[in-house]
C-alpha cells in the first residue's frame, strides 16, 4: 500500500460475545496477536466519514507512515482466513477494506484448512479441549463491489503454512481427531441450517448460546431468491474447493480420483479457487451431478484461457452457456420423450436446491417457447 494513498474503512460487523470468543480460541493461534488486535481496532473504531490519508490512518492504528509494507502483511493474514476483503481503486490510489464477521466454532471445525493449522499451532491434545470446551468433540472419533478485489488468498498469506503436509505429518491419532472434530461440526452445521440448499458459511447465528439449534423466527417465510444466490456467491468465494465437493456428498471424504482432479485444476491447469468453485457447480449441473475428468479438464482449460480470475466472472459465463444449451435442447428436443433433468441426476452431490429449479424453470420455459440456439459455447470449444 502506498503511504501517500487513501483508506476506506466499511462499517464493520457488530461482534457479539460469542464471536469475540471465537475470535480469542480458535482464530488468535492462527492469526497471531499483531493481526488480532488489528482486526478489533478496526471493529472497535468508529469509520470516518469517507476516505482517510493512509499516514493518518496508519498513525491511529499505531503504524507509522514508514511502516505500510508491515501493515499490508499483518493485513493479509485476516484476508488470508476472511476476515477483511480488500479492494483497490488503483487509479484513485484508494484501497477499501471491509471488515468480515468470524465464522462459528462449527464453521472452523467443518474447515479442513482451519483445522490444520490449529492442531499445527496448538498440538493435539489443546485442540482436542478446545473441541469439549464448545461441544464439538465427537463420539464416534462452506452489492457491487467498490473496485478491484485484492484480498490475499490464503496460500500468499500462509505461505509458510501447506495444511496437506501438516496433516500428512501427523500420527494416525492426531489425523483420526481431525476427522473427528471435522464431522462434528458438519453435524452440527445441518442441524442449524435454516434454508435447504443454503451454504454452511452463511449459517452464523442460527443456533442458540449453547449451539442448541432453535426455531428461526423467518422459517415459515419464502427465501428470497436473489438473497440465496447473493449467499451462494459468497459461499463460493470462501470455501476450498475440497471442501465444496465434500459438501456436496453429504460430508464424505472424495475419492482419489476427485481429489486428483480437483488439485489438477488448481495446480497444472492454474485456475484460482473461486473460479474452481464456479466449474464445480456448473459440471454437477450439466453432468447430473456427476463429475467427469475429461470434461471437466476440457472446461477448466477453456475457462483458463479466457482468463477468469473471479468467480463473478465465471458465474456469468456459466449461467450464460446453461442457458444457450437449454435453448438449444427446447429447439432439438421438441416433441420428443421429455430427458432426465439436473434434478433427477445422481444424488450423491447435490447442488442448492434453489439453483436446480430456478434453471429447470427456465429450461421449461424455453421448450414451451421453442426458441432457437444462437452463439458458441464449450461444446464448441
Amino acid at each position: 500500500m502506498p503511504e501517500s494513498g487513501w483508506i476506506i474503512v466499511g462499517d464493520p460487523p457488530a461482534l457479539s460475545p460469542a464471536d469475540r470468543s471465537t475470535l480469542a480460541d480458535w482464530y488468535l493461534p492462527v492469526i497471531g496477536l499483531e493481526a488480532y488486535g488489528l482486526y478489533l481496532a478496526l471493529v472497535d473504531r468508529r469509520p470516518a466519514p469517507g476516505p482517510v490519508p493512509a499516514a493518518a490512518f496508519y498513525a491511529r492504528l499505531g503504524f507509522r507512515p514508514a511502516e505500510a509494507e508491515r501493515f499490508d502483511d499483518v493485513r493479509r493474514r485476516l484476508e488470508g482466513v476472511g476476515l477483511l476483503r480488500t479492494f483497490a481503486e488503483r487509479s484513485q490510489n484508494v484501497l477499501f477494506l471491509q471488515l468480515q464477521s468470524p465464522l462459528r466454532p462449527e464453521q472452523v471445525a467443518a474447515s479442513d484448512v482451519l483445522l490444520a493449522l490449529l492442531i499445527d499451532r496448538l498440538g493435539p491434545a489443546e485442540l482436542e479441549r478446545l473441541a469439549e470446551r464448545y461441544g464439538l468433540a465427537s463420539d464416534d472419533r462452506p452489492a457491487a463491489e467498490p473496485g478491484e478485489e485484492v484480498t490475499a488468498p490464503f496460500r500468499e498469506a500462509y505461505p509458510e503454512a501447506v495444511p496437506a503436509r501438516i496433516v500428512a505429518d501427523l500420527s494416525a491419532e492426531a489425523r483420526s481427531l481431525l476427522r473427528a472434530i471435522r464431522r462434528a461440526g458438519e453435524r452440527r452445521l445441518a442441524a442449524v441450517e435454516r434454508v435447504p440448499g443454503a451454504p454452511p458459511s452463511e449459517v452464523r447465528r442460527a443456533a442458540g448460546p449453547d449451539g442448541a439449534a432453535g426455531p428461526a423466527p423467518d422459517a415459515a417465510r419464502p427465501a428470497d431468491p436473489k438473497a440465496q444466490f447473493e449467499r451462494h456467491l459468497r459461499y463460493l468465494k470462501s470455501v476450498s474447493p475440497y471442501d465444496l465437493l465434500r459438501n456436496y456428498q453429504g460430508g464424505g471424504e472424495l475419492s482419489p480420483a476427485d481429489e486428483r482432479l480437483v488439485r489438477t485444476i488448481l495446480e497444472e491447469i492454474g485456475l484460482p479457487a473461486e473460479v474452481t468453485n464456479v466449474l464445480i457447480d456448473y459440471v454437477l449441473l450439466v453432468k447430473d451431478h456427476k463429475f467427469p475428468r475429461a470434461f471437466t479438464e476440457k472446461i477448466a482449460a477453456s475457462w483458463k484461457r479466457k482468463g477468469f480470475q473471479t468467480a463473478e466472472e465465471a458465474l456469468a459465463y456459466a449461467r450464460a452457456e446453461y442457458r444457450r444449451q437449454m435453448k438449444a435442447g427446447a429447439r432439438t428436443t421438441k416433441g420428443a420423450p421429455p430427458r432426465r433433468t439436473p434434478a433427477e441426476g445422481d444424488r450423491r452431490r447435490r447442488l442448492p436446491a434453489y439453483i436446480v429449479a430456478q434453471l429447470e424453470a427456465e429450461r421449461r420455459a424455453w421448450e414451451a417457447a421453442g426458441e432457437p440456439a444462437s452463439g458458441k459455447g464449450e461444446a464448441d470449444v
